[in-house]
């Protein structure tokens, strides 16, 4: 009896396993997995305001303007600064053959006029190929959140923490960007200031952000310091700007602009200019990091641990969200475990960065990487405000890139 019963469960685990395996197959056929992490490539909020002799003149004008409009911002998330000035000017046509759609967020009409708010989607594969023929470096991955420490250095003394730091406050009051590398303000208070003084600070070595980093459960910060000081003619004063990043692997970046003269009654809008320049610095040091290389083709293996069907499903729709992962493929599935191969375009650093920001991570294995759900890490709970004053495993192959890439 106890023999009859044990087969019984021995089957019915089997058939079990092999329900699985068949559900996943018809999901994820082998070979025909693909990536290309849409989201980069979608523009939203595009404003619109155009007149014309007629309602559906005035629409077609604004659809046109808006997709030039989506296409600039577009371009520029994914490249450097540097290379603005080389951004092609594409004939509308053009444009369209590069668009996969366009959504209305909101519209009014009139006779004459079309005002509207729209988003619109870009064929990821086409904007890549547009960018390689302009010989333009590139990035698509986005950067989990950037920890800014912003340091005052004005006619009245140095300010970092203290309550009437003009410089924290423009930051706390700037739009969100929807570029790669989103920014996070520390939250001004006790365990802060006991983080990282001032006079610490001050000597901008971007090791001492460590503490911050660690609070804050981010991979990377940077010390944004505007200096207000005489000018060389001693006639009135000038802007500075300096930023000091230190990335995830420990590494260091500086970039330092002067922004010219600057008047007590204009302070406020000056220091908003000069935040944008600090945040595009910032961009551009993750986009040099993570530049895309269309003409090589990386493949890494991955283990991935099998624990139940829906996240199966899951894993399959985050890396159809991970950002410079060509394709992947299953090319083993057993009971408990399943080998995938990812390909990319850029190194092992820059997919597990892309990964990351699915809640998915790399873990090196005795032979293979294991591809495993991330770790969330919580912020610090919001106190109330502050009343001081002051050996592993290798990517697996390396080829030149033929074929399509979605």
């Amino acid at each position: 009896m106890a023999l009859r019963s044990e087969m019984r469960r021995s089957i019915y685990q089997s058939a079990r396993v092999l329900l699985l395996a068949l559900l996943v197959a018809a999901v994820w056929p082998v070979g025909a997995g693909h990536a290309d992490g849409q989201r980069i490539f979608i523009v939203t909020d595009i404003v619109v305001d155009e007149t014309a002799e007629t309602a559906v003149a005035a629409r077609a004008m604004a659809e046109m303007a808006g997709r030039r409009a989506a296409l600039t911002r577009l371009l520029k998330r994914l490249t450097r600064s540097t290379d603005w000035s080389r951004l092609p000017e594409l004939e509308p046509n053009d444009i369209l053959d590069l668009l996969k759609g366009h959504s209305v967020r909101d519209e009014k009409t009139s006779a004459v006029r079309y005002l509207g708010r729209l988003d619109f989607a870009f064929r990821p594969a086409a904007i890549r190929q547009l960018l390689d023929n302009y010989d333009l470096a590139f990035a698509e991955t986005e950067s989990t959140p950037v920890l800014i420490v912003p340091i005052f250095r004005g006619r009245q003394g140095d300010i970092l923490w203290a309550e009437d730091n003009p410089w924290y406050d423009v930051f706390l009051k700037a739009e969100e960007s929807d570029g790669l590398v989103p920014l996070m303000l520390p939250y001004r208070e006790l365990a802060d200031m006991q983080s990282l003084s001032l006079q610490t600070a001050l000597k901008a070595d971007s090791a001492d952000l460590a503490p911050l980093t660690e609070r804050y459960a981010t991979e990377r910060a940077a010390y944004v310091i505007a200096t207000v000081r005489p000018a060389t003619d001693e006639q009135g004063q000038t802007l500075e700007l300096k930023v000091i990043e230190r990335n995830e692997t420990g590494e260091e970046s500086i970039a330092t602009e002067d922004l010219g003269a600057v008047q007590d009654n204009m302070l406020v809008e000056r220091l908003t200019t000069a935040a944008v320049r600090a945040r595009i610095a910032i961009e551009d040091f993750w986009k040099q990091r993570n530049e895309v290389r269309l003409d090589i083709e990386s493949r890494v293996t991955v283990v991935v641990p099998i624990t139940d069907y829906q996240a199966w499903l899951q894993l399959g729709k985050s890396l159809d969200n991970v950002a410079g992962l060509r394709r992947w493929s299953v090319v083993q599935l057993g009971q408990k475990e399943a080998v995938i191969d990812l390909w990319t375009n850029g190194g092992i650093e820059q997919l597990r960065l892309a990964l990351n920001h699915e809640q998915l991570q790399l873990a090196p294995g005795p032979v293979d990487w294991y591809l495993l759900p991330r770790d969330k890490a919580a912020l610090p709970n919001r106190q109330q405000p502050a009343t001081a004053d002051t050996n592993q495993p290798q990517q697996t192959d390396t080829v030149p890139a033929t074929g399509n890439k979605s």
